[in-house]
């Protein structure tokens, strides 16, 4: 790819065409105001993160759970974004190429994820999200080399995933008489499309999550309901209250209500094992482990559900030619039913996986965000149909 200077400015160019992010290195506005970043060019300007300084007093390693293997995941990610950054902003200082105004958000960015990271409540999907500005916006600082080789290995990957704004960037890259400024304008683009499918993804795992912890709540209020209502119904003299315990006169009226616990604790304990053998076969991402938790405690209270209601209709013999004549008989009835809840979990379109078959789909960018199309519309050629839908 042939990367050559652009064309200056014309005097009388609206000020509407301007970037709202970077600038052509070769065509720098008059009006732009170069930042200070002598404080940030030496080592005392970037303290060492605490998190690499803090260690236990007892020297025994800590436990971690999800949060903090996810924190460690950007802790992690904000070192090696540091890293770039300060390796171009010092190779490059005294060049074009480093556009000062974005430098400065760019350190204002790392400054405050770091500050998050640093504090045991931060919020993740903020870090995250700070992170994620970073990498859109180092493009601004790169040299043509760096520039169009972060263009080329983020096509190749884009179009490995099946994402049509990777044929967009491919375009941009052996656009005849590109401009460095162009080809960084087309990837800042690329990396924006992406972290916004990415934010739209965590949006929708986040709402898969709330509806879940929805279903046990509602779950539990099932049980309940349940609990109060079929002993009501049962047919009272069967074999699950003749040939157990709950056969003694001292328990009275509530037989049922035990019984009918009994059951649903059986059917918990079938669906409890279930879960079991499916996490024993199976690995979770660190993306779904949250998720598929919820949905290991949900499955107890729905095996539980099913168990109730199915023992408490066969009672009254529904199955035609089809007589139970002992306890047990019940109880590996309330077991099954437990242990297939995946079967009533895929009524509610939710797959073995943990998975909901909405959030599986591809998820297109939030409305009303910027550059909120799924993808660039090329013409024949495999250029944008109009480039001035992509504002810089």
């Amino acid at each position: 790819m042939g990367i050559v200077k652009s064309k200056s400015k014309k005097e009388n160019e609206p000020e509407s065409q301007h970037r709202a992010i970077g600038i052509d290195p070769e065509d720098i506005p008059a009006d732009i105001v170069s930042e200070d970043l002598s404080p940030w060019l030496i080592e005392s300007g970037w303290p060492q993160p605490k998190w690499f300084t803090v260690t236990r007093p007892d020297g025994k390693i800590l436990e971690k759970n999800y949060e903090e293997y996810v924190k460690n995941a950007l802790k992690w990610r904000y070192t090696r974004l540091e890293g770039d950054f300060r390796t171009v902003l010092n190779n490059y200082f005294n060049t074009n190429y480093v556009d000062k105004v974005t430098a400065r958000r760019i350190i204002s960015f790392l400054e405050s994820a770091r500050q998050a990271l640093e504090n045991d409540n931060c919020d993740p999907l903020d870090v995250s999200n700070l992170l994620d500005l970073t990498d859109q916006y180092m493009v601004w600082l790169y040299p043509p080399h760096v520039a169009n080789s972060q263009a080329i290995a983020l096509a190749t990957q884009l179009k490995s995933a099946n994402n049509p704004w990777g044929n967009y960037l491919e375009s941009e890259i052996n656009r005849p008489n590109q401009t460095l400024g162009g080809l960084r304008a087309a990837l800042d683009k690329a990396k924006q499309m992406q972290n916004e499918e990415n934010q739209t993804i965590q949006l929708n795992n986040g709402l898969q999550i709330e509806r879940l912890e929805m279903l046990i709540r509602w779950g539990i209020v099932g049980i309940v309901i349940i609990m109060v209502v079929l002993p009501i119904v049962m047919k009272s003299d069967t074999a699950l209250f003749k040939d157990s315990i709950l056969s003694n006169d001292k328990i009275g009226g509530i037989r049922q209500w035990l019984g009918l616990g009994a059951i649903g604790v059986v059917g918990a304990i079938g669906a409890f094992l279930s879960g079991l053998l499916q996490v024993r076969r199976t690995r979770v991402t660190i993306g779904e482990f949250k998720e598929s938790v919820i949905q290991f405690k949900l499955r107890p209270i729905i095996g539980a559900i099913f168990a109730m209601f199915i023992t408490a209709l066969i009672t009254w013999d529904i199955i035609s030619g089809v007589e139970i004549k002992n306890a047990g008989a019940y109880l590996l009835i309330a077991f099954l039913c437990g242990f297939s809840e995946r079967y009533f979990l895929s009524l509610l379109k939710i797959d073995e996986e943990g998975n909901s078959t909405e959030s599986t789909q591809t998820s297109a960018p939030v409305a009303g965000s910027s550059g909120s199309q799924a993808a660039p519309v090329l013409d024949e050629n495999g250029q944008p149909v109009s480039v001035n839908d992509i504002k810089m």
